[in-house]
């Protein structure tokens, strides 16, 4: 495996929540020896933040990809908290009409994104809003 592909942190939110502000707070509680060189992507709210560490012990280069969350449908979130709170009925391979509309689907491009995702990644910090819970069900497709 290719070692340049790690030391990433993958930072989700919605574009309100402000997640480039708790990359930031993470990096200046470290202290002074460690430093951060912003490059945001022009074109969206997706953005990378390098973060040099170095200590006595040790030097490391992290990313922090910074990418923003959309808000999922009434009906998806609907179907997301009944399957937190009774996973096994829906472990049935072969849904049921009832269960199919409101099920997450997963296009073959997003199956292989994720399949990829743990190859590059080493963290996963998710941001939401604790004043607006619609900013939490984001993760659920993530349960």
């Amino acid at each position: 495996m290719d070692t340049s592909a790690k030391n990433k942190i993958l930072v989700l939110g919605r574009a309100d929540v402000p997640k480039e502000w708790l990359v930031r707070s993470v990096i200046a509680a470290s202290g002074p020896e460690e430093t951060a060189d912003t490059s945001l992507a022009a074109e969206d709210s997706s953005g990378r933040i390098e973060w040099q560490i170095d200590t006595r012990y040790y030097a490391a280069r992290v990313e922090f990809w910074i990418d923003s969350t959309e808000q999922l449908p009434p009906e998806k979130v609907q179907f997301m908290e009944r399957w937190l709170d009774t996973p096994d009925q829906y472990a049935d391979t072969a849904a049921d009409e009832s269960t199919a509309d409101a099920a997450v689907t997963i296009d073959s491009e997003t199956s292989e994104l994720q399949a990829q995702l743990g190859e590059v990644v080493d963290a996963v910090i998710f941001t939401f809003d604790p004043a607006r819970a619609d900013t939490f069900n984001d993760i659920l497709p993530w349960a």
